[in-house]
Protein backbone atom coordinates (compact mmCIF):
# COMPACT_ATOMS: atom_id res chain seq x y z
CA UNK A 1 0.00 0.00 0.00
CA UNK A 2 3.01 2.54 0.75
CA UNK A 3 4.33 1.97 -2.61
CA UNK A 4 1.15 2.46 -4.45
CA UNK A 5 0.00 5.84 -2.41
CA UNK A 6 1.63 8.77 -1.36
CA UNK A 7 3.44 7.97 1.82
CA UNK A 8 1.97 11.97 3.44
CA UNK A 9 -1.80 10.24 2.68
CA UNK A 10 -0.73 6.50 4.41
CA UNK A 11 0.40 8.64 7.81
CA UNK A 12 -2.43 11.33 7.23
CA UNK A 13 -4.79 8.19 7.68
CA UNK A 14 -2.86 6.69 10.74
CA UNK A 15 -2.58 10.02 11.99
CA UNK A 16 -6.17 11.04 12.11
CA UNK A 17 -6.90 7.51 13.32
CA UNK A 18 -4.34 7.54 16.40
CA UNK A 19 -5.64 10.94 16.99
CA UNK A 20 -9.37 10.03 17.17
CA UNK A 21 -8.93 7.17 19.45
CA UNK A 22 -7.14 8.95 21.77
CA UNK A 23 -9.76 11.98 21.83
CA UNK A 24 -12.68 9.57 21.75
CA UNK A 25 -11.35 7.60 24.46
CA UNK A 26 -11.26 11.07 26.18
CA UNK A 27 -15.08 11.24 26.20
CA UNK A 28 -15.62 7.77 27.29
CA UNK A 29 -18.03 6.24 29.48
CA UNK A 30 -17.89 2.96 29.24
CA UNK A 31 -15.62 0.47 29.43
CA UNK A 32 -16.61 -0.99 25.90
CA UNK A 33 -16.24 2.35 24.41
CA UNK A 34 -12.90 3.35 26.21
CA UNK A 35 -11.11 -0.32 24.74
CA UNK A 36 -12.59 0.56 21.14
CA UNK A 37 -11.23 3.70 20.94
CA UNK A 38 -7.73 3.21 23.22
CA UNK A 39 -7.26 -0.26 22.50
CA UNK A 40 -8.14 -1.23 18.64
CA UNK A 41 -7.71 1.63 16.76
CA UNK A 42 -5.38 3.51 18.34
CA UNK A 43 -3.16 0.25 17.39
CA UNK A 44 -4.57 0.20 14.01
CA UNK A 45 -3.42 3.61 13.48
CA UNK A 46 0.10 3.21 14.98
CA UNK A 47 0.33 0.32 12.55
CA UNK A 48 -0.14 2.43 9.37
CA UNK A 49 1.78 5.28 10.77
CA UNK A 50 4.69 2.80 11.81
CA UNK A 51 5.73 0.89 8.66
CA UNK A 52 5.33 4.27 6.60
CA UNK A 53 8.55 6.17 7.33
CA UNK A 54 11.10 2.97 7.40
CA UNK A 55 10.07 2.59 3.55
CA UNK A 56 10.56 5.41 2.71
CA UNK A 57 14.06 5.71 5.09
CA UNK A 58 14.90 2.34 3.06
CA UNK A 59 14.33 4.03 -0.07
CA UNK A 60 17.04 7.13 0.77
CA UNK A 61 19.66 5.34 2.88
CA UNK A 62 19.40 1.48 1.45
CA UNK A 63 22.87 0.70 2.17
CA UNK A 64 22.01 1.67 6.03
CA UNK A 65 18.27 -0.25 6.38
CA UNK A 66 19.67 -1.77 9.62
CA UNK A 67 20.60 1.99 11.05
CA UNK A 68 17.29 3.88 9.55
CA UNK A 69 15.30 1.07 11.36
CA UNK A 70 17.18 1.45 14.59
CA UNK A 71 17.27 5.74 13.97
CA UNK A 72 13.42 5.34 13.37
CA UNK A 73 12.17 2.62 16.08
CA UNK A 74 14.03 4.61 19.09
CA UNK A 75 12.16 7.81 17.99
CA UNK A 76 9.06 5.87 18.28
CA UNK A 77 10.22 4.24 21.96
CA UNK A 78 11.61 7.93 23.30
CA UNK A 79 8.51 9.90 22.17
CA UNK A 80 6.59 6.90 24.40
CA UNK A 81 8.90 7.75 27.50
CA UNK A 82 8.14 11.62 26.48
CA UNK A 83 4.86 11.38 26.33
CA UNK A 84 4.61 9.23 29.84
CA UNK A 85 6.39 11.89 31.54
CA UNK A 86 3.84 14.85 30.20
CA UNK A 87 0.81 12.69 30.88
CA UNK A 88 2.08 12.36 34.72
CA UNK A 89 2.39 16.17 34.97
CA UNK A 90 -1.46 16.55 33.64
CA UNK A 91 -2.81 13.86 35.33
CA UNK A 92 -1.19 13.93 38.54
CA UNK A 93 0.43 18.02 38.28
CA UNK A 94 0.83 17.88 42.32
CA UNK A 95 2.61 13.80 42.55
CA UNK A 96 -0.58 12.53 44.41
CA UNK A 97 0.45 9.36 46.17
CA UNK A 98 -1.87 6.22 46.39
CA UNK A 99 -3.99 5.56 48.73
CA UNK A 100 -4.40 2.30 50.78
CA UNK A 101 -8.18 0.72 50.51
CA UNK A 102 -9.89 -1.51 53.00
CA UNK A 103 -7.13 -1.98 54.47
CA UNK A 104 -4.68 -3.51 51.90
CA UNK A 105 -7.55 -5.69 50.63
CA UNK A 106 -7.64 -3.88 47.65
CA UNK A 107 -4.68 -2.57 45.43
CA UNK A 108 -3.97 1.32 46.39
CA UNK A 109 -5.42 4.21 44.06
CA UNK A 110 -4.91 7.33 43.19
CA UNK A 111 -7.11 10.12 44.91
CA UNK A 112 -9.98 10.70 42.94
CA UNK A 113 -8.86 14.32 41.83
CA UNK A 114 -6.14 12.78 40.12
CA UNK A 115 -8.88 10.25 37.89
CA UNK A 116 -10.86 13.18 37.14
CA UNK A 117 -7.91 14.64 35.07
CA UNK A 118 -7.53 11.50 32.97
CA UNK A 119 -9.96 12.68 30.15
CA UNK A 120 -7.92 16.62 30.07
CA UNK A 121 -4.63 14.30 29.67
CA UNK A 122 -6.04 12.49 26.77
CA UNK A 123 -7.27 15.39 24.96
CA UNK A 124 -3.97 17.17 26.00
CA UNK A 125 -2.19 14.27 24.27
CA UNK A 126 -4.63 13.84 21.18
CA UNK A 127 -3.92 18.09 20.48
CA UNK A 128 -0.09 17.18 20.97
CA UNK A 129 0.03 14.14 18.75
CA UNK A 130 -2.14 15.51 16.01
CA UNK A 131 0.41 18.71 15.62
CA UNK A 132 3.69 16.42 16.16
CA UNK A 133 2.29 13.36 13.62
CA UNK A 134 0.89 16.37 10.87
CA UNK A 135 4.44 17.43 10.63
CA UNK A 136 5.56 13.75 10.44
CA UNK A 137 2.93 13.39 8.10
CA UNK A 138 3.85 16.26 5.68
CA UNK A 139 7.58 15.26 6.01
CA UNK A 140 7.21 11.98 4.47
CA UNK A 141 8.33 11.21 0.65
CA UNK A 142 9.73 8.77 -1.23
CA UNK A 143 12.81 8.74 -3.59
CA UNK A 144 11.95 9.66 -6.76
CA UNK A 145 14.93 7.83 -8.16
CA UNK A 146 13.55 4.51 -6.74
CA UNK A 147 9.96 5.49 -7.93
CA UNK A 148 11.47 6.29 -11.14
CA UNK A 149 12.75 2.54 -11.33
CA UNK A 150 9.52 1.18 -9.95
CA UNK A 151 7.88 3.00 -12.58
CA UNK A 152 10.37 1.89 -15.33
CA UNK A 153 9.61 -1.73 -14.46
CA UNK A 154 6.19 -1.99 -14.44
CA UNK A 155 5.75 -0.55 -17.91
CA UNK A 156 8.26 -3.06 -18.87
CA UNK A 157 6.68 -5.72 -17.96
CA UNK A 158 3.08 -4.36 -19.11
CA UNK A 159 4.77 -4.42 -22.61
CA UNK A 160 6.25 -7.85 -21.80
CA UNK A 161 2.98 -9.03 -21.17
CA UNK A 162 1.03 -7.78 -24.06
Amino acid sequence: MQKKHDPRVIAAIGSIMIVSAVWLASMATSWYFFVAAYAVLFPAGVGIVYYTPMMCGWEWFPENRGMVSGIIVAGYGFGAVISGFISTRIVNPNNLKTVSVNDGAQPDLFPVEVAAMVPEMLRSLAVMFAFMLGIGSALLSRNPEVVAKEKQASSQAQTLLT
